[in-house]
């Protein structure tokens, strides 16, 4: 009989190995070897930096040595992407997988989490402080994230925590849920109890359609958003406020019928300043709003009455045209430092993993747009947008441009 239950636990420990191994995606070897001789001969921060180099390599031969150990891909993924990140380069990132997300829009604020959007079955947590996912404080969740998200500043984090805490596969590569289907978040607001919500991941089409915001109709909130760019004549200050959210074309408003908008508006509407607005810009081609800052610097009262508006999600090309409306028309920036610094790695090239399917975005050229030392571009106006903003859907931003004279 002691045999027989010998054999059956033995029998038990070899099923659920097997069943662990089979939750490893065999092709993360291969991959992983590829990731480490390709990235090495492409990505500009490593190609320039042997320390750098080294770091990487010892990285992912780490993981390597690992993968017998790993209980899923999960757990690969979120090391993969630690090792990435550990380069340093906002655009150097492992791009994130294609998988249904949690419902909410956070922004952060001093190191905690608040609600600023939900699909509808989640609204009543609107403004609420997140403080916990499953068992795990929101705290200790952040600082995990941190590892794995690609920044180069503050700001990175504070612009990437938010999105990085929506994707289930990240929370559980951390262990921080065991079950991706359902969670349970709490949330706090202000000096009330805490709240527990059951929750459902929504699918990306779910989400981008059915995500509701508090403030409708305010032009920063939410006129604009979904859209690559936009404008709006404010009569009582007279201004022209562009939105341009993408330095790309919008298929649903070409850059010609764009352009000649705001030249039609400048015509006939009586306008003292021009404020445009790349607090949402990631970028793209800065090339694309080349033609709008030649038309404008063409004008000469608009000389030192253009206001930029930049932020933490502000990067990239975005910089880039900020740095060219100070040139052309010693535009003025307002609002906060941005999310990398004009003097860092872009050009930016894809790398697809051939057997797992994932994507890494590496760098190619590294760009030295200004003499600062600073780890961001600076606004020449400080302006600091805060959850009391939020929470009286006022832009403090956009009303301190419009004040200026």
């Amino acid at each position: 009989m002691k045999k027989l239950y010998s054999i059956l636990c033995s029998l038990s420990l070899l099923f659920l190995v097997s069943c662990s191994q089979q939750q490893i995606n065999p092709a993360w070897k291969s991959d992983l070897e590829y990731v480490k001789s390709e990235m090495l001969n492409k990505d500009i921060g490593l190609i320039t930096n042997s320390a750098r180099s080294e770091d990487f390599t010892h990285a992912i031969d780490q993981i390597l040595s690992n993968l017998p150990k790993y209980d899923n891909d999960d757990q690969i993924f979120v090391d993969l992407s630690r090792a990435i990140a550990s380069i340093g380069q906002l655009h150097t990132a492992l791009q994130l997988k294609n998988e249904d997300v949690l419902p909410f829009n956070f922004y952060m604020e001093q190191g905690d989490l608040y609600v600023t959007g939900a699909v509808p079955a989640y609204t009543d947590t609107f403004f609420m402080k997140l403080t916990k996912i499953d068992d795990t404080p929101a705290p200790e969740i952040i600082q995990k994230l941190e590892g794995v998200i690609s920044h180069e500043n503050i700001q990175g984090l504070q612009s990437k925590v938010p999105t990085y805490i929506l994707y289930p596969s990240i929370l559980h590569g951390l262990d921080i849920v065991t079950d991706k289907q359902h969670m349970e978040l709490t949330f706090q607001h202000k000096a009330s109890q805490e709240t527990k919500v059951s929750v459902q991941p929504v699918s990306p089409e779910q989400y981008m359609a059915g995500l509701q915001i508090p403030h409708v109709g305010n032009p920063y909130y939410d006129k604009f958003r979904g859209s690559n760019y936009g404008l709006e004549y404010l009569a009582a200050d007279k201004a022209l406020y562009i939105a341009y959210n993408v330095c790309a074309e919008d298929a649903a408003y070409s850059l010609q019928a764009f352009q000649e908008d705001i030249r039609t508006a400048i015509r006939s509407e009586t306008v003292g300043k021009v404020i445009i607005d790349l607090r949402a810009n990631p970028g793209g081609d800065s090339r694309v709003l080349d033609p709008l800052i030649e038309e404008l610097s063409s004008i000469n009262r608009l000389h030192k009455n253009v206001y930029v508006l930049i932020g933490r999600n502000t990067a990239s090309s975005a910089i880039i045209n900020a740095i060219s409306l100070q040139a052309s028309l010693e535009a003025v920036l307002v609002g906060e430092p941005t999310e990398s610094s004009p003097n860092s790695a872009g050009e930016i090239l894809p790398l697809a993993l051939p057997d797992t399917g994932f994507m890494i975005s590496y760098s190619t050229k590294e760009f030295h747009l200004s003499d600062t030392t600073a780890d961001a571009l600076l606004p020449d106006i400080p302006v600091a947008f805060t959850m009391g903003d939020y929470e009286r859907g006022s832009d403090p931003v956009l009303g301190r441009a419009l004040e200026e004279e």
